[in-house]
């Protein structure tokens, strides 16, 4: 019906070929559908912090050094990922320890 109007038709109608163009294009669209809704309650922060769980989670500690190289990439810079950090520091998420000069973060407990 709304394919037919579209093209300018003034009645109300469905047709056959209306009817299998809509279904060709309702099949292309639901197989991305599922990424309209994956970050509905997420913001920029909280998907910058999950990175560097993400990173942390299943490691006894992880050098500073290792981190900053691997997730630089996803922040503005090195400044704005040392503040996510100390943020998740502050909360209590992760930890943070030095050995032999180095200093090393962990995953104290999910925020969740």
């Amino acid at each position: 019906m709304v394919l037919n109007v579209s093209r300018g038709a003034t009645d109300l109608t469905f047709t056959i070929p209306d009817l299998e163009l809509a279904e060709r294009l309702i099949s292309d669209v639901e197989s991305s559908m599922y990424r309209c809704f994956t970050h509905i309650g997420q913001n920029d922060v909280a998907e910058k912090q999950e990175k560097i769980l993400g990173i942390l989670r299943g490691q006894i500690y992880v050098k500073e050094q290792d981190l900053i190289f691997r997730l630089v990439k996803h922040f503005r810079g090195k400044q704005e990922l040392q503040s996510q950090m100390l943020l998740l520091q502050q909360a209590g998420i992760i930890g943070q320890m030095k050995s032999a000069g180095e200093v090393m973060w962990r995953l104290l407990k999910e925020p969740y």
